[in-house]
Parts: C-alpha cells; structure tokens; sequence
C-alpha cells in the first residue's frame, strides 16, 4: 500500500495532465473564439465597405441623374419662356413627371424664389415662394449664389403624401446669367428610386446626412418614425463623429451607442453615407458559431470547422452573387460589357499563342424602337430574352454572346481556322431572328444588322476591333440593315470623315458658314415663276464646299438638323419679306423636313414660332416630306396640315409608296423624281412611269412637280403629259437671294410689257 506521500507524487502528475489539457482546451478555446471574432469583425467590415460603395453609386446616379434632367428640362423650359408664359411648360412637366416615376414633382421658379409652375397643380392655384418655405429657403439661396445643384431637407409634402429630398438646380443663359431656377422633388419612397434598388441585409442600415445635422435618407425607415427621425436633427455626439469623418480615408469607422459605424464624406454633393450594424449581431453570430459545449475540444473543434465553413461558403455565395451581378446581364441573363471584355482580352491572348484568327461581331436589332414604342417595355424585354435564346443556339460553347446595352449584342468567335467560317455563323444569326417571335398573342418579326471585325487584320487588342465591329455595324444599317458588313479601311476613313464633319459642323452656323440658295419653280404653261425650293449649303473654312447629300445625314443622326432646320425657316422668312412687292400671287417656299425633324413633339410649335416672329403665314409654305415619313408619323403631318402648311411628297415613286397613302394624308403635292425625268425622252418604261404619276396626280387632285429638268424636250413631254409644275437646271438654277429678286424684276418688267 502506498504511503501518503506516493499517493501525492502519483497525482500529480494526473492533476498537471488535467491542467494542461485544461489551459490547453480554454487556450485553443479562446484563440478559436479570437480569431472567429476576428473573422466576423472583418467579413462585416468588407460588408459595409462593399454597401458604402453602392450608397456613393447610388447616390451619384440619382443626383447627376436628376441634375442632368432638371438642366435639359430648365434648357427647354427658358426656350419656352415658360417664366412668363408657365402654361406653356405644362405638358412638358407632366410628361416629364410621367415618364420618371421617382420623381414626386416638378416646378419651376423665378430668380426672386417665386414659383410659377408645379406638376400636378392646376392654373389659378396660388403658388408659394421657395425663400418663404423654411425648407426650402436655404437651398435656394445656396443655388443663387453658387450656381450648382443644391438638395435641401427631407421633408413631407402634404399635397402629395409623399417624402421627397428637394432639388434645386439654376438655369443659365448664354451670358451665364441665371434665368430661372427648376426645381423637383425625390420620391424616396418610389420603388424606382436608386436607393430603393439596394438590397440590403436586415440587420444593417444606411443613411445620407447633410452637413446641417439633418439626415437626407434612412433606409429601411417605418413609416411611423420618418416624422421624428427627418424633422429633428442628428444626436449630436453621433453628428460630431460622422462630421470628423469629412477629409479623411473610406476606411474611417467608429463604434457610437453599440453600434458600428462607416462614414464616408460626398464632397461634389457636401453630403456624408453612413453604414451602421449593431454590435450585438456580431455577439449572436459568434454565439452561434461557439454554441458546442466547449468541454468537448475535439468536437468543437470540428463542429467550429464545420461552422466556419458554412459561414465560409455563404459569403463566398454572396460574393459570387455580386460578382454574377457585376459581370451578367440581369435581362437577358447574358455577359455583360465588363465580362465581355474580359473574355475578348482572354480569347486575343489565345489566338496569339494559337496563331488562329477570331471575330468580333456587333448585332443590333433593327428598328428595335418602333417595337418599344408600340407594344411597350414588357414586349421590348422580352423580345431581347428570345434574341437573346437565339444568339446562343448559334455559336459553340467555346464562343461568346453578350449584351453590350439597349438591343445591341456582341458575339466573340474563338479559334477560326478560316475567316470565312464567321461568314457560317452569321447566316445562322439572320436565320434565327429571321423567324418571327411569339410574345404573348403577337407575333412580331424582328430583324438585325452586323458588323464584322477580323483579328488580327482589323485590330490587335479589344478597343481597336470594337471600333472597328462598330464602323462595320454602321455601314450596315447604311446600306438598308438586315444585312452584314464586314470593316474594312475604306469604312474607317469615311467614319473619320463622319466624326471630322460632324466636329465642323457644330461650329458652321456660329462661323456664318451655312448659306441658303433658291431652286425656282416655274408654271411649265405660262412660264412665270410660282416658287421656289429653299436648298441648304455649306461652305466650311477648314473642310472647304461640302455637298448636301454627305453634310444631311450626319445632321441627323447627331441631332444637329434641328438648329439648321430652324435656320433655313428664318431664311425663308427673311425671303417672303424681300419679295413681297416683286413675286406674283401665291408664290410659295418649300422647305424639306426629315423624319428626325418630324420626331420632335415641339417642332410645330417651333414652327409656329418662327413664322410669327417674322409675321409669316403657313400658308405661304410647302413642306416636303419623303414617302418613309408619311409612314412614321402620320399624326404629325396631320397637325401640320391642321395649321395651315401644305405637304409635298418628295421624290415620289422611289420609296414604299402605298395609293392608300394619297387618300389618307392630307397631301397636296407630288414631285416626281429627276430619276424618272432624265430618261422620258429615251426610256419608254421612265415615260410610262411619269405618266403615271401625272395621272394618278389629276385623279387626286394634287398639283405635280416635275424635278430635274434639264433638256427642252423633257420640258414639251412634260407640258403635253399635263405637268403644271417644274424646276431643273433648264428652267433655272439654285440661285442666291440677290439673285432670285433680280429674276422677279426682270419677270415683272415682262408682264408689264406682255401682261
């Protein structure tokens, strides 16, 4: 039996063991307990950091958003005079408030603060003045001063039930003067809203405040606090904490009444994001991950492993998500721009190492508006879905179809042995939009047109080639669309000569270099001129005389034609005027209008505006419109019928002419194309034609303008056939103004001598 002293010697080494295993247990205990803390200290940290990111997104497209739109507004509205006249601004706000659902209202107000138009207000409402609303007052003041965009306090707009962020932006003129101030109101509750698009974890909170210690927006906010939490001001220790927060880095973070705070300073916007987490929910979250007795070491060791890893994959489930977010179409569910781009880096560092060529290929959906326009968004959407099906059926699983934006995709074939072999792929494409698509009970067809980049012919990195596919794509379109193009050097240097005009041309009417001359058209049985046609030319300091036919489309597709329009009206004006005492009885001024021109809702007021400013009367005007026009927007040719214009149809019979167009329009004149007139003495088919359109002229009741007659004997086939009409070179050339009246003083001489 052992004596005491062996028993005390044997457990001690028993007791140190237990001891050891002990510290040993409450030791790794404590640093697995550590480093979960840690790890869930950092995970919410790259959290918020990650939402702070979206906040300073978010807000940034909402207020250059709406500043943007408030500046176009503001431009249109001082066009309109609407400070004077505010009715007139009317349809322009409702519209507007219409088509931009997080917008809770417009108004415009005068340089003193007073308001003179607000959407959804009747006329005859008094209106009040914005330096008398004490949440108004300083922001208005503040943009007076400084001339930029100013947000004022979040409030509750009564007359609308809505809590909206007021903006105010100033309206200069030329002189940089400010005219008048535009002003809206965010709808921070709108589902639309930027904001209202963040998805947010339920535990966390972000909130916009202003430098005056009041919060801008709180998301997510009970309807039953937003009183207390927008009308008072912030805690003041909170408020000094965020504030000492402007200057420094994106990291700045601070913990305030058992909370965790991130807080980051918008200096374009003198506003701060602030993203906060109670602490307590990183206390649950640990709790849970530590919830195994932590008697047992080695199962809690892998029950924590197991823990962690879930933990683990659920934030790399988040992060895929986002990454998913960033890099795919959230539509179409194709890559999207950013990812594109990558996998077109990708695929040109493959074709080096492989010696192999690859294309790039823009496809862009024609007449994709018409669709939206029509049937709607939804319609639109899903339209995209289906092309979007499609595009995928016809390239290999190696090959990219991404959606670059809009109805414009971009497929990036890999590993082409030949280059013939996209030509395979891209009649595939044609084919499978070809067929029509089933939405709904419609069935609607919807066509493409491509352009076509070769690596390495056509480029050797991504930038080059999508310029490159991009010139192709527009010399497709060009050529009628539902075709493709492939690029080639001479395509690029007439989209160089595009670009080179289209710079020139921003300038020319600064520079006085535009200049109108005067086709005169003549009464082909008496002879004496009853009109002219208003022709557009353009003598360019530094590109030198450019023709019509290479400056007018490039007008209209940079949206430039509409000044120039604009210009050759007062031209014509400023014509009517000079020859008052010298041109016979009805003598009238043709003016041409596209269908870009035609598109714009305040052309004919423009219209109306420019001929009342030089007492004008419509009347006194044709408008020459193409056949494509007649069919694009009939409404408008209506209300310029309705004010008294009369409508050509120019160059008839080269278009998709349809007779039930003449019956249904209000046309009153058909000008036949110089095309059929130049060959009537020689070409019995051109003859046959023109007969035709006299007659079907006559059987209509429209007066027929015959173009481009150069020769007698065109003018004796056209006098016979019953042409009343004519202009050409025979009978007289584009003429300036100086020119024109000297003609209209020698035929008065004449009739005085044979009347």
């Amino acid at each position: 039996m052992p004596s005491g002293h062996d028993t005390h010697s044997s457990r001690s080494p028993i007791r140190a063991l237990f001891i050891f295993l002990m510290v040993a247990i409450v030791t790794g205990y404590a640093i697995f307990a550590g480093r979960m803390w840690d790890e869930i200290n950092d995970a919410a940290r790259a959290e918020m950091a990650l939402v702070a990111r979206l906040l300073i997104q978010a807000t940034n497209e909402v207020f250059n958003h709406d500043q943007s739109m408030l500046q176009i507004l503001g431009q249109r509205m001082a066009e309109l005079d609407a400070v004077t006249y505010p009715e007139r601004g009317r349809p322009l706000i409702d519209q507007m408030r219409r088509i931009n659902a997080s917008i809770a209202g417009f108004g415009l107000a005068r340089t003193d603060g007073q308001l003179v138009l607000i959407s959804g207000v009747p006329p005859g409402v008094p209106l009040p003045n914005l330096i008398e609303q004490p949440e108004s007052a300083k922001s208005f003041r503040a943009v007076m001063e400084t001339g930029q965009m100013q947000t004022g306090r979040t409030y509750h707009m009564d007359v609308l039930q809505r809590w909206v962020i007021p903006i105010r932006v100033a309206i200069k003129d030329g002189d940089g003067v400010i005219v008048q101030v535009m002003a809206a109101g965010i709808d921070i509750d709108a589902e639309s809203a930027t904001w209202n698009a963040l998805e947010l974890p339920e535990y966390l909170e972000v909130r916009v405040m202003r430098p005056d210690g009041h919060w801008q927006f709180v998301k997510p906010l009970e309807d039953h606090l937003k009183h207390h939490v927008y009308d008072n001001e912030v805690e003041p220790g909170l408020f000094e904490a965020i504030s000492a927060r402007r200057g420094t880095s994106a990291d700045a973070q601070f913990v305030y009444n058992d909370r965790l705070y991130r807080a980051a300073y918008f200096d374009k916007w003198n506003l701060y994001g602030v993203v906060s987490l109670p602490r307590s929910h990183l206390i649950v979250e640990l709790a849970t991950k530590l919830a195994i007795p932590s008697l047992l070491f080695v199962v809690f060791l892998v029950v924590g492993a197991v823990i962690y890893s879930l933990a683990n994959r659920e934030q790399k489930r988040y992060e895929a998500k986002l990454v998913r977010q960033a890099t795919y179409d959230s539509l179409t569910k194709l890559p999207n721009r950013l990812l594109a781009m990558d996998r077109l880096q990708q695929a040109i560092l493959r074709a080096q190492r492989s010696q192999q060529s690859l294309a790039v290929i823009f496809v862009d959906l024609d007449h994709f508006k018409r669709i939206n326009d029509g049937f709607g968004h939804l319609v639109g959407d899903e339209l995209l879905t289906q092309c979007a099906e499609r595009l995928r059926t016809t390239t290999r699983v190696a090959d990219t179809v991404a959606r670059l934006g809009g109805d414009e995709f971009l497929v990036i074939l890999q590993s082409l042995l030949r280059t013939d072999d996209a030509e395979i792929v891209l009649k595939k494409i044609h084919a499978a939009l070809d067929s029509p698509f089933k939405i709904g009970q419609r069935e609607i067809f919807a066509h493409c047109s491509m352009g076509v980049a070769l690596y390495p012919t056509d480029g050797s990195d991504p930038a080059d080639l999508l310029k490159a596919a991009d010139t192709a794509l527009y010399k497709a379109k060009d050529s009628g669309r539902k075709t493709h193009c492939y690029f080639s050097q001479e395509l690029n240097e007439g989209a160089e000569r595009r670009v080179e005009l289209e710079a020139a041309l921003r300038h020319a009417l600064a520079n006085d270099e535009l200049y109108p001359l005067f086709q005169p058209q003549f009464d082909l049985v008496t002879g004496w001129c009853t009109g002219a046609e208003i022709l557009l030319r353009w003598q360019s300091k530094t590109l030198g005389a450019v023709s019509p036919a290479e400056f007018i489309p490039v007008a209209e597709e940079s949206g430039l034609i509409g000044p120039m329009g604009e210009f050759v009206l007062v031209q014509a004006c400023e014509l009517l005027g000079a020859v008052t005492d010298l041109a016979p009885k009805g003598f009238r001024i043709a003016v041409n209008v596209s269908a870009r021109q035609l598109r714009d809702r305040a052309y004919i007021g423009n219209l109306g505006d420019i001929l009342r400013q030089h007492g004008r009367d419509p009347q006194e005007f044709d408008i020459e419109i193409t056949e494509s026009t007649l069919v694009e927007d009939p409404d408008q040719l209506v209300a310029l019928h309705e004010h008294g214009f009369r409508l050509a149809v120019d160059d008839f019979g080269t278009g998709f002419s349809s007779l039930s167009y003449l019956g249904k329009f209000p046309i009153s004149i058909l000008k036949i194309d110089q095309s059929f007139v130049r060959d009537i003495e020689t070409d019995k088919q051109d003859a046959l034609l023109t007969l035709a359109i006299i007659n079907i002229g006559r059987t209509f009741e429209l007066d027929i303008v015959a173009e481009g007659i150069e020769t007698e004997g065109q003018l004796a086939f056209l006098r016979q056939a019953g042409c009343r009409f004519g202009q050409g070179f025979h009978l007289g050339l584009p003429m300036s103004r100086d020119e024109l009246l000297t003609m209209f003083g020698r035929e008065r001489a004449m009739r005085a001598i044979n009347p």
